[in-house]
């Protein structure tokens, strides 16, 4: 028997209409983590919370929302939460998104468990905010683990 594969996706954030191709895709994703507005264009709800039921119930086991300096918003069949952007001195937002979805991946291949891994994730991201350019300022892991540490998170 193969290994269990997780798949991930990131739909990005959307205005207009979800495709059919995409919803078959989301339907054969396990983790989606998608930005502003592809919840209630997909689902045509609303309500942040609504939008993550509905689009749990097109597949995935877990939905995150991010929704940039809002932070992000996870559903799952066990938990919502809502985990807030780290304010920080923004230079620069493009990539901000990439390094996100990138340091999500990176904390469910450590097995971390859900809030642990939106935060740290939303910690990269912020740190990624505080530079100019898409590919300068993605953090490593010691950066994050110490930007965490200024704020008295734990990783």
């Amino acid at each position: 028997m193969p290994p269990v594969k997780t798949v991930v996706l990131d739909p990005g954030k959307t205005t207009w209409q979800v495709d059919e191709d995409m919803v078959t895709l989301v339907g054969l994703t396990d983790v989606l983590i998608c930005g502003s507005g592809f919840g209630p264009a997909m689902t045509g709800k609303q309500e942040i919370w609504e939008a993550g039921a509905a689009l749990l119930n097109r597949g995935p086991r877990l939905v995150v929302q991010t929704e940039g300096a809002a932070g992000s918003y996870t559903t799952t069949a066990a938990e919502c939460f809502h985990t807030p952007a780290f304010q920080v001195e923004v230079v620069d937002t493009t990539g901000a998104g990439d390094v996100f979805h990138g340091a999500y991946i990176f904390g469910l291949l450590q097995g971390w468990d859900n809030q642990r891994i939106a935060r740290f994730a939303s910690a990269a991201s912020a740190i990624k905010c505080t530079h100019l350019g898409g590919r300068s300022g993605i953090p490593g892991l010691a950066e994050v683990q110490k930007f965490l540490e200024l704020r008295g998170k734990e990783i």
